[in-house]
């Protein structure tokens, strides 16, 4: 505004939710389990004349209704798998691999390619180990095992549009860390 950048936030004028999510966990044998859940969501814009379109600035304006809302993918599913390594008096080592499988969705109400994540696969393994009294434990994880980087966040920071031509500016966008790898020590007191 005035030749500076600047970002806004509007609500939506209604939007609907609606959706199911079937969890289950199931410890097959004293030593190993495996848990997950699956989910499916129908979220939608019902009414909002005046939506901006996140890529262009205030100056542009839509109609949303319709549009699927931001970070709301239709269909997601996770499981995972751990089993417990009784150590005797050494303690107890943990392996625990999990993999996350999320559909496509969009970042921002303007449901446009800039807005666009497509299907993705993140999987994670963590080897923990603990004492037999479970007051000291470490554990290496990686997680994001795919590396694969994904949209979380869209702004726009643009100045002030004139005569319908957006403004100056740059679009900001965020994304998920790629792979990570690290060790984790923990002491109860």
């Amino acid at each position: 505004i005035n030749g500076v950048p600047s970002v806004g936030f509007t609500n939506a004028g209604q939007a609907r939710s609606r959706g199911a999510e079937l969890e289950g966990l199931w410890q097959f044998t004293p030593n190993d389990q495996i848990g997950g859940y699956l989910t499916y969501l129908d979220a939608e814009v019902t009414e909002w004349p005046n939506a901006t379109d996140t890529f262009r600035g205030e100056a542009f304006t839509f109609d949303a209704k319709g549009q699927k809302l931001p970070n709301s993918p239709e269909m997601t599913f996770r499981v995972a798998y751990s089993h417990s390594f009784d150590l005797g008096d050494w303690g107890e080592l943990l392996p625990t691999v999990s993999t996350f499988w999320s559909d496509k969705s969009w970042i921002g109400v303007t449901n446009g390619p800039q807005d666009f994540n497509k299907d993705y696969w993140r999987s994670d393994f963590f080897l923990r180990y603990q004492t037999v009294e479970e007051n000291f434990w470490i554990e290496a994880y990686a997680n994001n095992i795919e590396d694969h980087r994904y949209k979380t966040t869209y702004l726009n920071l643009l100045t002030e549009a004139e005569n319908g031509n957006p403004g100056g500016g740059m679009q900001w966008v965020g994304y998920t860390s790629g792979r990570v790898l690290g060790l984790r020590l923990g002491y109860r007191f």
